[in-house]
C-alpha cells in the first residue's frame, strides 16, 4: 500500500533522506524480546510478511490479540491500516518477500479498537491500554487521534506510562498546530512522560503538507509520504445462484 496524503507517486524524494537503517541493522535485527501492540484496525495475520512476527497469544487469544470492536478474539483487520502499520514496525526482514520492517523479527499483539471505516471509541481504547498493560507490552502504537480529551484516556495513558511503556502516537493529518488550545490533538497532548507523538515527513524529510505540528506536543518526525509497506487485502462478496 502507499501511504500520504496528495502525494505523487512518483515523487522519488531526496537521496539520503531517509531512516538510514543500515547501520542499526548490523547491530540488531530481532526486536522479538519487546512485545509490541498495535492498537489499530487490526491485522492480517496470515499476511507472509508478518505472521511470523506476531504475538503468541495461545489458545485464549488465538488471533494474536483482542477485537475491543466486537468483544472478541478475531483481530482481521477490515480496513488495511493496522496491517499497514504492524509491517512497518516488522515486516520480515531478509526474506525476499515484500518489504522490511524496522526491525526484521518482532512481537506484535493486534489489539482491534477502530472499525472498517477506522473509526472507533475512548472507551475500547482505554480497554486496549489496560490489556496492554495486564499483558506484559513494552512498546504501544496508536495512529490514531481525536479533538477532545477523554479523562479516562489520559488515565490509561498515565498508567500505561507508570508501568514503563513507551506509547507512540500520531501527531495528526490536518496540518494543524497541536500545541494551539483551539486545535489539540489526542492522545498527542497527553501528558504521559512515556509518549513519543509523531509528525509525518515527506520524501525530503520536510514536514508534510497535511502533517500536524506542535513545538511542544510533537516530539519527532518520520517518514509519511508514499511508504509502502503490507496490506490486508481486499474482500469481495460475490452473489450467484446455484442450481
Amino acid at each position: 500500500k502507499v501511504n500520504g496524503g496528495d502525494y505523487s507517486t512518483s515523487n522519488p524524494g531526496t537521496a539520503g533522506k531517509d531512516l538510514n537503517l543500515e547501520p542499526a541493522w548490523d547491530l540488531l535485527t530481532d526486536c522479538s524480546s519487546v512485545l509490541v501492540a498495535v492498537v489499530d484496525t487490526g491485522v492480517n495475520s496470515n499476511h507472509e510478511d508478518l505472521r511470523a512476527n506476531l504475538w503468541d497469544g495461545g489458545a485464549t487469544y488465538p488471533d494474536h490479540g483482542y477485537n475491543f470492536v466486537d468483544d472478541n478474539t478475531d483481530t482481521t483487520d477490515l480496513n488495511g491500516h493496522g496491517t499497514h502499520v504492524s509491517a512497518t514496525i516488522g515486516a520480515s526482514g531478509n526474506n525476499g518477500v515484500g518489504t522490511t520492517g524496522v526491525c526484521w523479527k518482532a512481537r506484535i499483539m493486534a489489539l482491534r479498537v477502530l472499525d472498517a471505516s477506522g473509526s472507533g471509541t475512548t472507551a475500547d481504547i482505554v480497554d486496549a491500554l489496560n490489556f496492554a498493560i495486564a499483558h506484559g507490552v513494552k512498546v504501544v502504537n496508536m495512529s490514531l487521534g481525536q479533538s477532545a480529551e477523554d479523562p479516562a484516556m489520559e488515565t490509561a495513558l498515565q498508567n500505561a506510562s507508570k508501568a514503563g511503556i513507551v506509547i507512540v502516537v500520531a501527531a495528526g493529518n490536518d496540518g494543524a498546530n497541536d500545541d494551539d488550545a483551539d486545535t489539540p490533538t489526542y492522545p498527542c497532548d497527553s501528558t504521559a512522560s512515556n509518549l513519543v507523538c509523531v509528525a509525518a515527513l515527506d520524501q525530503s524529510f520536510k514536514l508534510a503538507s497535511f502533517s500536524n505540528y506542535g513545538a511542544k506536543s510533537v516530539d519527532v518526525g518520520a517518514p509519511g509520504t508514499n511508504v509502502l509497506s503490507a496490506y490486508a487485502g481486499t474482500e469481495t462478496t460475490i452473489t450467484d445462484s446455484f442450481h
